[in-house]
């Protein structure tokens, strides 16, 4: 049984409710049935930012998976695949997401400024699966 979470820093200049419309409607989430905690926090200038997490049950994160390894630009997907030994660790995966591009609706691997995903109890042949089952 996987569970996971969404990690997100959103920025004084970025709009919330549309970074958290836009994780309900790419997720296809049900966000009110989800544990939600929102942190104030102060950025490195005294800038707002606010931390936001999202814990999933089983059932949200297998449709976060599905959403990703289905909206995933191949060239990210082949990436994936041959560098899953730094996306995983102690059976937990580990994916970011750019978070300008996900605004827009679009899925792509990102570093900085991004989506933090955490998939638990997730091994490297379950998660071939799924990427196979989602090409």
């Amino acid at each position: 049984m996987s569970s996971g979470e969404l990690d997100i820093i959103i920025h004084a200049t970025e709009d919330f409710n549309k970074v958290l419309t836009s994780v309900k409607k790419v997720f296809s989430l049900d966000l009110e049935r989800l544990k939600l905690k929102r942190i104030d926090l102060s950025g490195h200038f005294g800038n707002p930012l606010v931390y936001l997490k999202i814990r999933l049950d089983r059932k949200s994160t297998d449709q976060l998976l599905e959403t990703i390894f289905s909206k995933l630009p191949s060239h990210d997907k082949t990436f994936l695949i041959e560098n899953l030994d730094d996306f995983i660790h102690k059976n937990k995966l580990y994916i970011r997401l750019d978070k300008q591009q996900f605004c827009k609706g679009i899925l792509s691997l990102g570093e900085s400024d991004s989506i933090r995903i955490v998939i638990r109890n997730i091994t490297k042949n379950k998660l071939l699966r799924k990427i196979q089952n989602e090409k």
